[in-house]
């Protein structure tokens, strides 16, 4: 039969037990007041994605017009503006995923730009560029 041997650890009076449990009893009740303080404040707001006005023009700009020219004319890139995009594109999901993923010696762009800012160029070039 194994012996136990006596420790010279207490272990912890009832005076740190009584604090621990306070601590963590004050903890959970601070925890909730603050959620449902949070909860309630919140019940009458209603929150709405924040909107980013997109500036096709400015992003054509700075990435596009240099291969394709300021104004769609072409350069080493093909010409786009004046409706050419569009006839070369009948469907504007062909020319974003062009914008998006590139072409020959085109780079793609989605690294780059959001999804909502590739449509936002794709439509830019389709609509104003050139005209």
């Amino acid at each position: 039969m194994a012996e136990t041997m006596p420790t010279d650890d207490p272990g912890p009076t009832s005076v740190q037990a009584f604090f621990v449990g306070f601590g963590l009893s004050s903890l959970v009740v601070v925890l909730l007041a603050v959620v449902s303080v949070g909860l309630l404040d919140g019940r009458d707001r209603v929150f709405e994605p924040h909107e980013v006005e997109i500036d096709a023009p400015q992003i054509y700009a700075t990435r596009c017009a240099g291969c394709h020219g300021d104004e769609g004319q072409g350069v080493v890139g093909p010409a786009l503006g004046g409706g050419e995009v569009a006839q070369r594109f009948p469907d504007i999901a062909d020319q974003i995923a062009v914008i998006a993923s590139g072409r020959g010696l085109m780079p793609g762009f989605d690294h780059i730009l959001s999804d909502e800012e590739v449509r936002a160029v794709a439509e830019y070039e389709r609509g104003e560029l050139g005209r």
